[in-house]
């Protein structure tokens, strides 16, 4: 097997961590067990929750396009908007401008161990303000139940 390296500098990536990532879905998943049924963003499951903690971790880590439906009517609207909606896309409406927003892929062979670094401490950091709670009280409130 080669090694991976980095294009720019020649130096080799380091792999992922493991447990880096099964903390982060353990912390996603007790964020999801413990969303508060008042927040504007309610996720069906922690898949939903995911994609969307990693849309909101910043520009880096989301796909956005935009569609410009002026023009076409109110019920051709509604249903370009559902067609849209699924677990792994967010957005809206502003105007006549649709906006499309994606998560970008945390796959272990698409992103270094950097980038997923920098990904989590942004998930973190969207958790503690949408939740009020340190990543750490949330994993323990996991442990604990």
């Amino acid at each position: 097997m080669t090694e991976r390296v980095c294009k720019t500098c020649g130096q080799p990536l380091k792999g992922r961590s493991h447990p880096d990532h099964r903390r982060l879905f353990s912390l996603i998943s007790s964020a999801f067990d413990q969303w508060p049924h008042n927040n504007v963003f309610q996720p069906v499951n922690a898949e939903h929750l995911r994609s969307w903690l990693i849309c909101k971790a910043g520009p880096d880590f989301r796909r956005v396009t935009t569609f410009d439906l002026g023009g076409l009517d109110s019920e051709t609207r509604m249903l370009v908007l559902s067609v849209m909606k699924d677990e792994h896309t967010h957005g809206g409406m502003q105007g006549d401008i649709l906006y499309k927003v994606q998560p970008i892929s945390m796959r272990f062979d698409k992103m270094p161990q950097k980038t997923f670094s920098t990904l989590r401490q942004e998930i973190e950091d969207v958790l503690k303000t949408e939740l009020g709670v340190e990543p750490d009280e949330l994993l323990r409130h996991k442990e604990m139940a």
